[in-house]
C-alpha cells in the first residue's frame, strides 16, 4: 500500500484532491507559524526566559493551540488529533 493510500485510510478521505487540501491546510498551519510566532512571543516575554526547557515548555504551550484554533473550522482535526 502506498503513503499516499495509507493517507486516505488514516483520514477517511476518497478522493486525492481531499488528501491534497489536507497537505495544503497543514502547510499553511506551519507557515503561519512564522507570522504568528514573534508577536505573540514578544506580548508572552518569552524571550526573557532563560531556562532551556522551560523555553520549549512554553514555545510548546504557546504555539500548539494556534493550529486548531486557526484553521479548522469543520472540527474534522480536533477529533482526529484530541480524541
Amino acid at each position: 500500500m502506498s503513503v499516499w493510500q495509507k493517507l486516505k485510510k488514516r483520514w477517511q478521505v476518497e478522493s486525492n484532491f481531499q488528501v491534497v487540501m489536507i497537505l495544503v491546510v497543514f502547510a499553511i498551519t506551519g507557515f503561519s507559524v512564522l507570522y504568528v510566532k514573534k508577536p505573540v512571543f514578544e506580548w508572552c516575554r518569552y524571550h526573557h526566559i532563560d531556562n532551556t526547557f522551560l523555553k520549549v515548555l512554553a514555545y510548546i504551550g504557546i504555539m500548539y493551540p494556534h493550529i486548531p484554533i486557526a484553521f479548522d473550522n469543520s472540527g474534522y482535526f480536533i477529533r482526529t488529533i484530541y480524541i
